[in-house]
């Protein structure tokens, strides 16, 4: 974390000497930062030359100069160059999918500007760095930087293949594999677009990254798909304690400028048993747990098959038993099975006043499941309209709990409605 350091120094290179002042004004709130603006990148070298600085800001839009081309200066100029991030008050998507491929932690637009939003970014920035650094160290230690994936920092998938193929041959015994999908990515990539997917996709690989612990060995195998394998004698009591804290930590509320999403991860684990050492076999049972875990809406799956001579965990018991028994409760209210999807809604009411945006998470003809950012008292009445699918239609509310509530179309012939 950013425990260690008193004040972070934050540099910032601007033409506009009024948001300059805006940005001061919103770094006052936060006494840990304190900002070195400059209007041009001479100004800019200066203050890198004086000060030890912890974070770049960069307008893309500087007049006769452009924002990459400083970014690419900076890089060229020093050996350790702090991150950057990229404010622009015009640039599209395209701008974003750019900033990120050149290796900007953030990428931010003007316009609806939030002092947290900035804040939250440097310092997002900040820690990524440092574990990125940690991670250079580690690798001068451990072996070549091919076995690093340079996206996360996490073990390549090549190193995993040869980690698995050594507990093959080695006999190892037992050992457990955790799978952590991010939950729906390629639906979030369809619905936002390239540069929030790889925002969101950012963010949970810091968090993920906070998460794991020394001992375990992780690494990315696919797109959105992590793999934890515990070498220690691991129990099947403490790998399911294992996925329920990953459950709970990974569990994280996205917000950039009108988009809100809360994502969770899709988690699948396996354990190695007497009878069954094949490393692939048991990787495989672990991904289609966390596939099973995802499409089931589960805080995770454990696939126990050939787990012999391992104590298993306390189902009847156990927490995640008893949300498995709410997620099937859930799904009991309504006699007709929605399709998952992942959609903007807005939700209106004149009495009493209420305009609220939402994430439609399954739907069916007669009705939805819909996610709020916070919890919101509901009126029992009011229209709904999922973002690019026609206007408002009129629902009733039929249970809410939390930040979840289901609802019923009132706009369907009585006789066919579903009762939620």
């Amino acid at each position: 974390m950013l425990a260690d350091k008193q004040q972070y120094f934050v540099a910032m290179v601007d033409d506009d000497a009024l948001f300059i002042e805006r940005v001061a004004q919103m770094f006052e709130e936060d006494p840990t930062i304190r900002l070195f603006p400059s209007n041009n990148y001479t100004e800019l070298t200066d203050i890198l030359e004086r000060e030890a600085i912890d974070c770049i800001v960069v307008d893309y839009d500087l007049g006769d100069d452009n924002g990459f081309r400083i970014v690419e200066n900076i890089r060229a100029s020093m050996e350790k160059s702090p991150p950057m991030i990229m404010l622009t008050g015009g640039g599209g998507e395209r701008t974003a999918i750019k900033a990120f491929r050149s290796g900007l932690s953030d990428y931010i637009p003007k316009r609806n500007l939030s002092v947290n939003e900035l804040i939250s970014a440097v310092k997002r920035a900040i820690a990524g760095n440092r574990n990125n650094r940690a991670s250079d160290q580690k690798s001068l230690h451990m072996g070549d930087a091919a076995d690093y994936d340079g996206a996360t920092g996490f073990y390549s998938r090549a190193f995993i293949g040869r980690c698995l193929a050594d507990l093959k041959s080695s006999g190892a015994n037992p050992y457990g594999v955790v799978i952590v999908r991010i939950a729906h990515f390629q639906e979030i990539k369809r619905q936002y677009g390239l540069a929030i997917s790889d925002q969101v996709f950012r963010a949970f690989v810091l968090k993920l990254r906070e998460t794991t612990r020394d001992g375990d060995i992780w690494g990315r195998i696919t797109d959105a798909s992590f793999i934890g394998i515990n070498r220690k004698g691991v129990t099947s009591q403490a790998l399911g304690k294992a996925c329920e804290r990953l459950s709970k930590q990974l569990a994280i509320q996205f917000e950039r400028a009108d988009v809100r999403l809360q994502i969770k991860p899709a988690i699948g684990a396996a354990l190695s048993g007497n009878d069954t050492n094949d490393a692939r076999a048991i990787v495989k049972r672990a991904t289609q747990a966390a596939k099973k875990c995802e499409s089931a809406a589960k805080d995770f799956v454990f696939d126990f098959e050939n787990d012999a001579g391992n104590p298993q965990p306390s189902a009847p018991d156990s927490e995640n038993t008893q949300t498995d028994r709410v997620n099937v409760g859930l799904a009991d209210r309504r006699r007709e099975t929605r399709r998952r999807v992942l959609k903007k809604g807005h939700i209106l009411s004149d009495s009493p006043m209420v305009s609220i945006d939402c994430i439609v998470r399954n739907l069916s003809k007669h009705g939805a499941a819909l996610r709020f950012s916070d919890y919101y008292g509901l009126p029992q009445k009011f229209t709904m309209k999922i973002v690019g699918d026609g206007g408002y239609r009129p629902v009733a509310l039929r249970w809410q709990s939390g930040q979840d509530a289901g609802v019923e179309y009132l706009d369907v012939p009585k006789e066919d409605a579903a009762d939620e």
